[in-house]
Formats: structure tokens, sequence, C-alpha cells
């Protein structure tokens, strides 16, 4: 059998867990949003990088020497 003392202990070490399931279920939402948001920036920096690369090639192309 349990003891009072026991009982109290277990309730404890189960709020604690799942306060920590919590907490560990919030982080990685964030690091989810985080890496998505990272990505995107990413592919907006290539497609700038993409479209600045075709306008000095035509530009290039244009010039007469």
């Amino acid at each position: 059998m349990y003891t009072k003392q026991d009982l109290i202990e277990n309730k404890k070490m189960g709020e604690i867990i799942k306060a920590n399931q919590k907490r560990v279920r919030m982080e990685n939402i964030k690091r989810y949003k985080r890496m998505k948001r990272n990505e995107m920036f990413q592919q907006i920096f290539l497609f700038i990088v993409f479209m600045i690369t075709v306008i000095l090639v035509g530009l290039v192309e244009n010039m007469t020497f």
C-alpha cells in the first residue's frame, strides 16, 4: 500500500512531468516555426540573387563594345 506521503509525491511528480511535456511541446513548436521562417527567408534571398544575376547577364549582353 502507498502511504499518503507517497501519493502526494506521485501527484507532484505527475504535475512536474505534465508541465515539462507542455514546455517541450511549446519549444518544439517554436523551433519548427523558426525553421520554417528561416527556410522562407532563404528561398526569398535565393530568388532575389537569381533575379539580380539574370538582370546583370541581360545588361552585359546588351552592352556594345
